[in-house]
């Protein structure tokens, strides 16, 4: 979750515009911090996606906005820290397995895995299964007939990782503050001039 403290800003933007009342202060302050926290989203996800092939559509399902309103004055922006299936991130079947650039311009190749369709989830997987956070490969067969079980989707860096790399971290703090107080200035002038 990403957290801006807005209360300073806040305090020096209204005592240089002048008395507004709790109300409106509340209403100015809400439509700020919703402008300003879309604003860190499309930049988290501009970001993240110059160091990582990840999809915007794959990055943006791992990311909720729950707004701010008059009543609750505040926004977050809860980015998962569940790992994100290796299919978001473009992969090609080869002959050898699957071949996919977590980060740009690195490629690897998963030997022996396959992409395939389970019901409505399409991923990559591969005969094994997760210990701990390591994937275990099976290097043959166990039944020679038949499903051969187990076999896992392959998972890899979560959203939420990706996000607290400092290159992506920073620049999205900097734009939601951004955003935020000058729409909080624009959403105050406003209301004095009515």
């Amino acid at each position: 979750m990403i957290h801006i403290d807005t209360s300073k800003a806040i305090k020096e933007i209204k005592s240089s515009l002048g008395q507004v009342t709790e109300q409106q202060n509340a209403s100015a302050i809400s439509r700020a911090l919703n402008r300003g926290i879309n604003a860190g989203r499309t930049v988290a996800n501009k970001e993240v996606r110059t160091a990582y092939n990840v999809s915007a559509a794959a990055f943006n399902k791992a990311v909720k906005i729950k707004p701010a309103s008059k009543q609750n004055l505040f926004a977050t922006m809860q980015i998962s820290k569940q790992p994100m299936s290796v299919y978001a991130f473009k992969p090609k079947q080869t002959d050898e397995g699957v071949r996919v650039s977590i980060l740009k311009k690195q490629k690897k190749v998963i030997k022996s895995a396959f992409i395939v369709a389970v019901g409505s989830f399409i991923g990559v997987f591969a005969r094994g299964k997760y210990m701990g956070d390591k994937f275990e490969f099976r290097k043959k067969r166990i039944q020679r007939k038949g499903p051969d079980l187990p076999i896992q989707a392959i998972k890899t860096v979560s959203a939420g990782n990706m996000v607290l790399n400092s290159n992506v971290f920073e620049p999205v703090k900097e734009r939601a503050m951004s955003v935020f107080m000058h729409r909080y200035s624009h959403e105050l002038k406003k209301m004095l001039k009515n």
